[in-house]
């Protein structure tokens, strides 16, 4: 991607690009918590470049110079039906594997503990995301 940006930019070309913060969704921080609670650990897929010294670190062999990394978050409230949140967030986060290879009364109590911090959040407005907004010169 970064040798396209060149391709079609002038030299010394200002670049604005956005990256998920690491744990910066709300949805994600709370299925960590009870996985966690039940001693399993799940990745974050954000990680790896959801922080400013994890951007600084990617770009620096690509010739990619940081000036400036702010973090904003964004309000997404929470669906009404945790269930639903549940679903997709197993689904579509990395985690399947990790969950689904579970016992059944494991990943159950992990829902539990789950859909319990989902509805005490919903109704504070703790649903959000939280984005990296990364601004560099080539």
């Amino acid at each position: 991607m970064i040798q396209e940006w060149r391709r079609v930019s002038r030299p010394s070309a200002t670049v604005i690009f956005t990256a998920p913060a690491a744990g910066g969704l709300t949805v994600n921080r709370l299925l960590h918590a009870a996985a966690s609670s039940h001693g399993v650990s799940l990745p974050d897929p954000h990680a790896a470049l959801g922080s400013e010294a994890a951007i600084r670190t990617f770009a620096r062999p690509l010739g990619l110079s940081i000036d400036r990394v702010n973090q904003l978050r964004f309000p997404e409230p929470l669906d009404s039906q945790p269930q639903a949140a549940f679903n997709a967030v197993i689904n579509y986060y990395g985690y399947t594997g990790v969950l689904h290879g579970l016992p059944d009364p494991t990943r159950e109590r992990i829902f539990e503990d789950y859909q319990r911090a989902h509805l005490n959040a919903a109704p504070n407005g703790e649903g959000a995301q939280d984005w990296l907004f990364i601004r560099g010169h080539l």
